[in-house]
């Protein structure tokens, strides 16, 4: 991916955690250092005038408190996984929706498909 698109995501992942779950985070972990045995993924499909799939992984450690955190539910166990899988894809789908604008023309229109579940070997492609 190109540098600057990658600042970009981070910048609007980040921002994205903590208006929507209050998870502060940063950039510093390199994909190579996460497991990716130990995580959640998702996946959204893009068309316009570009296409492509954006993935997203969450450690399943961090899951709960995103989940619980969105859902204003104090107790991160009482958070279904069904929830937390639910959590993660609309977390995908707004830094898609506000990625997509910020790398091509803002009166460019895209068609961005349901989120959905992923595993491992999407970033293998």
């Amino acid at each position: 991916m190109n540098p600057k698109y990658e600042e970009l995501l981070a910048e609007i992942t980040i921002q994205t955690l903590e208006k929507l779950a209050f998870i502060f985070a940063n950039n510093d972990e390199e994909i190579e250092d996460l497991d990716l045995g130990d995580t959640q993924m998702a996946q959204v499909h893009f068309k316009g005038p570009f296409s492509g799939t954006l993935v997203i992984a969450v450690t399943k450690f961090a899951l709960p408190e995103l989940a619980a955190n969105m859902l204003g539910e104090d107790d991160e166990e009482a958070v279904t996984l069904e929830q937390q899988q639910d959590t993660l894809k609309e977390t995908l789908n707004i830094i898609c929706g506000n990625l997509l604008p910020e790398v091509s023309d803002k009166k460019e229109i895209f068609d961005i498909g349901a989120p959905e579940d992923a595993d491992p070997s999407v970033l293998l492609k």
